[in-house]
């Protein structure tokens, strides 16, 4: 997102779709991170096209929640998530 704020749309897209290649051609996992509340829907919308899946995290009512979309050409529901005592990722659902 930071660097996103400080370069066009177009070399960010450039940017992230050779690293991407990269990833891709060594079969490695890539994470990016992205505050899309940060960028309008086209920017956002230009950045998810480069990846195979979305993890999307918000603060539901009681919870935080997640949900994945585009892998496997799924989405799935909100789901509750917490952090056990030991930092495991504990979702509910």
């Amino acid at each position: 997102s930071t660097f996103l704020m400080y370069r066009k749309l177009e070399v960010m897209y450039q940017f992230v779709h050779v690293i991407s290649a990269k990833i891709k051609k060594n079969e490695w996992i890539g994470l990016y991170t992205l505050n899309n509340e940060s960028f309008d829907a086209r920017t956002v919308s230009v950045i998810k096209q480069l990846m195979n899946g979305v993890v999307e995290v918000r603060e539901g009512t009681d919870s935080f929640e997640l949900r994945v979309v585009g892998l496997g050409g799924r989405m799935t529901p909100w789901l509750p998530y917490s952090f056990d005592p030991n930092g495991k990722l504990v979702v509910e659902g």
